[in-house]
């Protein structure tokens, strides 16, 4: 199954020669599942045929171009510091020959060569980012921030799990990121759940490290016996260490699917250590104990996993036009609603369908579509009012209904331009309502309050994403061709 995600990993950045991501799928999960089954192959990378070791070290290369493709720096990070573990640990300890480890590390250098040149050659740049863009890094911070602010008016107990979510848009000033996660396990869990919900991963941590010691100061003759036990063992440490170093920098024990591999993974390492001698733990306590772990980690976040995955799937189609299709049919969105009429997810897909729908679709039908996002707007912002992006849209929904000639209540409503001040005044990095405000400015000819508006938006630069940076760079040319 990891090997077919590979593949479809590869294929796409073959087509596209652009990183691997999607609606609904996270770049850094991605390169999650590839590096853990990085790891799990590795412990048969001494195979004792020559046949088995071309097909195990193949599909390590393919494994590796698929994870080196999904362009995660954080991700990258945890890899390097966890493989480079296991080199350490094998010259002092008889696990992985120096020729394996040559090998391996070969196909991971031809790998990464391979994702950061073809679209040199082919395409448009390199995928490889370089430590020059720290944007979103750069948005962790002010994020790390504001989150520590919270944790310190609720330390002991915490907010409840799913909360950060909701607690967040009040003191939002960064558009880098969704606002759905902290981007850092140890400080969500700790405003969420408290110092006992960080415990937990603590001690999830800590036993992985434990074991790390264990095999260091281990007896090589010892080793040597159990050879294939420790090799395995020794990806599981690995595979735990690179969990925890990458959740420091993005969300990852939140997301189901990481859940339950760590679940089978720490049941497995249980075993293993149990068999080495390392737990003395009888049989039936095990066997209590493979059970309950893994099924106590995974109920405790399993309601923000679907809260919070789901919610940032949805959520994120909003800065795209979404499928041609996807506007013919909005009864997905209008079934949701029938159930449940105050889901925001389906609220917001509901508008995007008939936001993105409205230029193209048949005159008849303009008014009534008008009318619908309209209410499920100003519903969103009377439910959601420190959502500065809600503002920005029910602007540029009533700019886009003017321009169509629609009746837009404009006796009784405010205007798009009263919209945009207020999504600026929740958030001044709103790139999307500077972009607005500064058409609106400039077509006007006030000058003034371009500048004034310009000079407000460069000082949220440092909380921009490379992107937004861009369309701030833009706005400036603008500025200076106009003046």
């Amino acid at each position: 199954m990891i090997l077919l995600t590979s593949l479809l990993g590869i294929w796409h950045f073959s087509v596209t020669l652009s990183r691997i991501d999607g609606q609904m799928l996270d770049a850094n999960v991605y390169a999650i599942t590839q590096y853990l089954a990085f790891f799990l192959l590795l412990s048969m990378a001494d195979a004792q045929t020559k046949g088995r070791l071309i097909i195990i070290n193949s599909v390590l290369f393919l494994i590796l171009i698929a994870f080196f493709a999904s362009n995660s720096r954080s991700g990258t990070a945890a890899w390097l510091g966890a493989f480079g573990g296991i080199i350490v640990l094998s010259m002092f300890k008889p696990l992985y020959s120096r020729k394996t480890l040559v090998t391996v590390g070969l196909l991971s250098l031809f790998a990464f060569a391979l994702v950061a040149l073809l679209p040199v050659w082919f395409g448009d740049g390199s995928l490889v980012r370089g430590l020059d863009d720290l944007s979103h890094l750069n948005s962790r911070t002010y994020i790390w921030g504001a989150t520590w602010e919270l944790i310190k008016s609720m330390p002991l107990m915490g907010y409840g799990l799913g909360t950060f979510a909701n607690l967040y848009p009040a003191v939002r000033y960064e558009y880098g990121s969704s606002g759905v996660f902290a981007h850092n396990d140890y400080l969500q869990l700790l405003l969420e759940g408290g110092p006992l919900l960080l415990g937990l991963l603590l001690a999830y941590v800590m036993f992985y490290g434990w074991l790390g010691f264990k095999v260091f100061f281990e007896k090589n003759e010892v080793i040597e016996r159990q050879r294939a036990e420790y090799k395995e063992l020794l990806s599981y440490i690995a595979i735990a260490m690179a969990l925890s170093a990458h959740a420091i920098l993005n969300y990852v024990f939140y997301v189901l699917s990481i859940q339950i591999i760590v679940g089978v993974v720490l049941a497995r390492t249980v075993l293993l250590a149990r068999q080495l001698g390392y737990l003395k733990v009888p049989a039936l306590h095990y066997r209590k104990l493979t059970f309950i772990v893994p099924c106590i980690m995974m109920i405790m976040v399993l309601s923000l996993s679907v809260l919070a995955v789901s919610r940032k799937a949805l959520l994120h189609v909003g800065h795209f036009p979404i499928p041609e299709a996807w506007n013919e049919s909005p009864e997905f969105a209008q079934n949701i609603l029938t159930v449940d009429p105050d889901n925001q997810a389906a609220n917001m897909l509901l508008f995007n369908q008939l936001f993105f729908g409205l230029s193209s679709a048949p005159e008849r039908q303009r008014q009534a579509m008008f009318e619908v996002s309209f209410r499920i707007g100003k519903s969103l912002m009377q439910d959601y009012p420190y959502d500065s992006d809600y503002y920005w849209r029910q602007g540029f929904l009533i700019e886009q209904a003017i321009a169509l000639g629609l009746d837009t209540h404009s006796d009784e409503e405010k205007t798009p331009e009263e919209y945009y001040q207020q999504a600026l005044k929740l958030n001044p990095g709103n790139i999307h309502a500077i972009q607005s405000m500064f058409d609106y400015w400039l077509t006007k000819g006030d000058i003034d309050e371009v500048v004034a508006l310009m000079d407000t938006a460069m000082k949220w630069k440092s909380l921009l994403s490379l992107d937004d940076r861009k369309l701030l760079a833009e706005m400036r040319e603008r500025l200076e061709a106009y003046k």
